[in-house]
């Protein structure tokens, strides 16, 4: 059981996931929504609060997250699937690797240690919040090599 609070939840999970629907849809090439993706944060928030409730070993969680994650992206953000499942496992690696990242430089650097699992005083939510930021650059450098990519690929049509 990987307990997390409410407040941890709204301030540093709902702003993951909506990472992670965004992702999606730059991966799909599609218009962002920002309705969907908000329903849909929302909903995945709810559902991953309680899941990380259920009495499973540490990481099964994360497979039920991401389950549930496609299962949003393709019905309620009408994503195609195939892009779903390959976006939503480049994002939980993406995460992963962006804590890890965060994880080395504040035991190396700040001397500060984590509880095993979770997030469970202010101190540890304020010194994993570079890892949500170092995710929100690399989604945005993402959407910016797409972007230009797209207009490379519309002017060539054009000669």
């Amino acid at each position: 059981m990987l307990k997390v609070s409410l407040l941890v939840m709204v301030l540093r999970g709902m702003p993951e996931l909506y990472l992670m629907f965004v992702l999606m849809y730059i991966l799909d090439h599609k218009p962002i929504n920002r309705f969907k993706i908000m329903l849909s944060t929302i909903i995945m928030s709810a559902i991953t609060y309680f899941v990380r409730f259920l009495p499973i070993h540490f990481g099964v969680h994360t497979i039920i997250a991401i389950a549930f994650n496609i299962i949003f992206a393709v019905y309620i953000n009408k994503i195609s699937p195939i892009k779903v499942m390959s976006s939503a496992l480049i994002g939980a690696i993406m995460l992963f690797l962006c804590e890890g990242i965060n994880l080395w430089i504040v035991q190396r650097f700040f001397n500060v240690s984590f509880s095993q699992g979770s997030i469970r005083t202010l101190r540890e939510f304020i010194f994993s919040l570079p890892a949500l930021f170092l995710f929100l650059i690399i989604i945005f450098i993402w959407k910016k090599m797409f972007n230009e990519e797209e207009v490379c690929t519309s002017d060539s049509k054009n000669m």
